[in-house]
């Protein structure tokens, strides 16, 4: 948090007020990690898609990419599809 902050200014911790870090890279016994929202949030997964800035882009299970074709979040074919995605915003932002 404080590097964001360093890099962003004080205004990110507001972002991360109801986030939670594991910290399944340092415990053997943490295997991994997983993502979840409630019922009435999916929408919020569709607000990880967006670039948070020019240069910062957020891929993986957790991003819902589209409110209307099936999103598979939640699953290993979600993070290699939102990848995808994201890699070519991230190609088509470098050519203007």
């Amino acid at each position: 948090m404080k590097i964001l902050a360093s890099v962003f200014g004080p205004d990110v911790y507001e972002f991360f007020i109801d986030s939670y870090l594991s910290q399944w890279n340092t415990n053997k016994f943490f295997h991994g990690a997983y993502t979840a929202s409630t019922k009435e949030n999916l929408n919020a997964r569709l607000e990880l898609s967006e670039p948070l800035d020019k240069n910062i882009y957020y891929a993986g299970e957790a991003v819902r990419y589209s409110v209307d074709e099936i999103s598979y979040h939640t699953h290993i074919s979600g993070a290699l599809h939102s990848g995808f995605m994201t890699a070519n915003a991230v190609i088509r932002n470098l050519e203007f």
